[in-house]
């Protein structure tokens, strides 16, 4: 996936946003997910990563959009890191 998709997601008002195999820059993927999800029509119910490796700072602005939102029903997270140490990013999703 690449960010224009992202973008052209979120602008069609998709309820299921999949990011499958995202190798480019994570925290401009993040910074655009979060701007979505803070937003108080934010359509998105299930939001789906795979394979898409996502450093501790990206985790935390991740995060940080989703416990601001109301919407999302369904949160995968699968194959998403890349920082050896991951403790501080499981530290994010816990304090979920």
């Amino acid at each position: 996936m690449q960010i224009e998709t992202l973008r052209n997601q979120i602008q069609s008002q998709r309820d299921k946003i999949v990011i499958h195999n995202f190798r480019g820059d994570c925290i401009e993927l993040v910074q655009i997910l979060r701007e979505s999800l803070i937003h108080p029509s934010c359509p998105i119910k299930i939001l789906y990563f795979n394979t898409t490796f996502l450093t501790n700072d990206c985790l935390r602005i991740l995060m940080s959009g989703i416990k601001e939102n109301n919407s999302i029903k369904e949160l995968t997270l699968a194959n998403i890191f890349q920082d050896s140490n991951i403790n501080q990013g499981l530290e994010y999703i816990n304090n979920m």
